[in-house]
């Protein structure tokens, strides 16, 4: 009222639209605290120019995904990454709009209490793969690229050949989004094998040491891109897990919601 001569009525209407520190947090990758000294924030601002916006414009510029370690490198559980998969997943259903089905965070860090590498995955269901393909291409909005096709999936549990992958062109945030035509039954076996695990804690930790073998195993061996020897050798106990998640899935009535 007093800087701008505005009403008071109108300056309340203003303020009363603005969105809360909470609803901030929720949408924003990254929080800055300018609430010190002036240099702590401009060394803060400085650093995430250099270090994340600008290597994310030159991978947008050059429709490259951001680069990541060669070797697999398995952390700890994260509690925030559900909320992180909900910001990209709110992202995805802006430009994806009615045509996708469903969108799902999945994968590893999708179980609580399981290490994994620092890559959320998620999945897309379209109708048909031609919306799968242009879906892709349109995805670049909210910074996601079609990874260049390896021939095996590097996190992903069940992946298949059928589906379409998009990854990060943001080098501050791995992601995987997985985009399947809905008659495929990879979407459906990821939804499966991430609900049983969910529900078995003991096969979470059997998961968890297996984890932590490969990488220690994979990071032994010479230099090189090791994430399709790592997610390979993940292969069998996927397999043998998926039965169990099928034979449990029949036995307790699990069905998609």
């Amino acid at each position: 009222v007093e800087q701008r001569g505005m009403a008071e009525a109108d300056a309340a209407a203003r303020i009363a639209a603005q969105a809360s520190d909470e609803q901030r947090r929720a949408a924003a990758d990254v929080w800055l605290d300018n609430s010190g000294e002036r240099a702590v924030t401009l060394a803060a601002v400085e650093t995430l120019w250099a270090r994340r916006l600008v290597p994310f414009a030159a991978n947008l510029l050059r429709h490259r995904p951001a680069a990541r370690p060669s070797i697999p490198i398995v952390v700890a559980p994260d509690r925030s990454w559900p909320e992180q998969a909900m910001r990209m997943i709110a992202r995805i259903a802006a430009v994806a709009g009615g045509r996708a089905r469903r969108i799902d965070h999945v994968g590893s860090t999708a179980v609580a209490n399981l290490p994994a590498r620092d890559v959320l995955d998620l999945q897309v269901v379209v109708a048909t793969p031609v919306q799968a393909g242009r879906l892709a291409e349109e995805l670049i909005d909210v910074g996601l690229l079609p990874r260049p096709d390896t021939g095996a999936s590097t996190s992903h549990e069940v992946a298949s050949r059928r589906d379409v992958v998009v990854a990060n062109a943001d080098p501050g945030r791995a992601f995987d989004c997985y985009i399947y035509p809905v008659h495929s039954p990879a979407w459906r076996d990821t939804l499966l094998l991430r609900d049983w695990l969910r529900a078995h804690p003991s096969s979470v930790q059997e998961f968890a040491r297996l984890k932590h073998r490969l990488a220690a195993r994979v990071s032994d061996h010479r230099p090189g891109d090791h994430s399709e020897g790592y997610a390979a050798a993940k292969a069998a106990f996927l397999r043998q897990a998926l039965q169990h998640a099928r034979r449990w899935a029949t036995q307790t009535g699990w069905l998609v919601s």
